[in-house]
């Protein structure tokens, strides 16, 4: 059943594999930030090089690999959204 399987598992090796289980679906992805829902609520991913590993929607996990810098649980999709907005509004002010 659909209970037995709701697990939510973190797993980093020397910094460069993360392997996390109850995963639902990625949100956004590039070389430096992932943000990923899990079974547990939003969780974003910072580092550097960052790829794909895999995701492995059957079992719901995902690998991801390159340089974690920073994992973090966040309260929701708009909440993340809201400070990719303002991360994004700082830069066009410092260009204009």
């Amino acid at each position: 059943s659909e209970e037995n399987n709701l697990k939510h598992k973190v797993s980093l090796t020397n910094k460069k594999d993360l392997l996390i289980e109850g995963v639902k679906t990625i949100d956004s992805f590039d070389s430096n930030e992932f943000l990923v829902e899990t079974i547990m609520g939003y969780m974003h991913i910072e580092g550097k090089g960052l790829m794909l590993g895999k995701m492995d929607n059957d079992n719901e996990e995902l690998t991801i690999k390159g340089e974690i810098n920073k994992l973090e649980y966040v309260n929701s999709n708009k909440d993340k959204e809201k400070s990719f907005l303002k991360k994004s509004c700082l830069v066009l002010k410092k260009k204009l």
